[in-house]
């Protein structure tokens, strides 16, 4: 079962990677061309953030953190001294983070780091241009998180996450919205049943789905949610992961939209 858990873990890795990290080493031009395409309805708005807040809310889950992501293909990018331009004005323009940069032989990379002590919230921003000897690709990606809306509520923090975007991103772009928590000890039914409980407070249905007993991953659509993402089994706008090491221990829960972007 061991094996079988790491091999759960595994496709989930890479399902997740395929639809959202690996924007930054690989399948470039996959998403190039979508975000060289019509990136209209490509945000997730304050309503969809709060409404997995208050599914949170209404179960009783413990919420150990929360997060926001943005990314933008930049097509303009076509040599070092291009990025570093580019780097430099991103500096200027976002004077209160922290950076660092690194110049490697295939790779440039930018990361800055800004701490918001009132609120606990982290934000991080990414500069990334990748292959840089034959066909150099370059994202940039900003990451806003916390663990709890205990200094400012959902609707404000996406709002502010919004604003910031708008600067960092000069356009369109692509955003993603996740939370992981706990469900507690006291749940006396199985994964199998929270996962259709789950999908029947966000009034979605099941496009795919991973279940096992101590491991459910589930794709789904929301009807209400512009945003989507086509799959080989039709659209979805909405990931909903639980799992659970031994009977009796509490359950991890991770809902992401339009796709889960924290790792579990």
């Amino acid at each position: 079962m061991k094996n079988n858990w790491k091999n759960v873990l595994f496709g989930i890795a890479i399902f997740v990677c395929i639809g959202f990290v690996v924007v930054a080493i690989g399948n470039e031009k996959n998403i190039a061309r979508a975000d060289e395409s019509d990136n209209k309805k490509q945000v997730v708005t304050s309503n969809e953030f709060e409404e997995i807040v208050n599914v949170f809310e209404k179960n009783k889950f413990s919420m150990d953190e929360w997060k926001l992501y943005g990314r933008k293909y930049v097509k303009t990018i076509s040599n070092l001294d291009g990025f570093q331009t580019y780097a430099n004005e991103l500096k200027i323009k976002m004077d209160q983070f922290t950076w660092n940069e690194s110049i490697e032989e295939d790779s440039w990379s930018l990361t800055g780091t800004f701490i918001n002590e009132s609120t606990k919230e982290t934000e991080t921003i990414q500069f990334i241009t990748t292959h840089t000897k034959t066909n150099p690709t370059t994202y940039i990606l900003f990451e806003m998180k916390g663990s709890d809306f205990s200094f400012e509520s959902p609707k404000k923090i996406q709002q502010q996450f919004d604003q910031k975007s708008a600067n960092i991103f000069q356009g369109e772009y692509e955003s993603f919205a996740c939370i992981v928590g706990t469900a507690g000890d006291k749940i006396n039914f199985g994964l199998h049943d929270l996962s259709n409980n789950l999908l029947t407070d966000f009034n979605a249905s099941e496009v795919e789905s991973l279940k096992e007993d101590t491991f459910v991953s589930i794709s789904a659509y929301n009807g209400k949610w512009d945003r989507v993402i086509p799959t080989h089994h039709g659209l979805i706008n909405l990931q909903i992961g639980l799992r659970k090491e031994r009977l009796g221990e509490k359950i991890t829960v991770v809902i992401g939209t339009p796709i889960i972007t924290i790792e579990y």
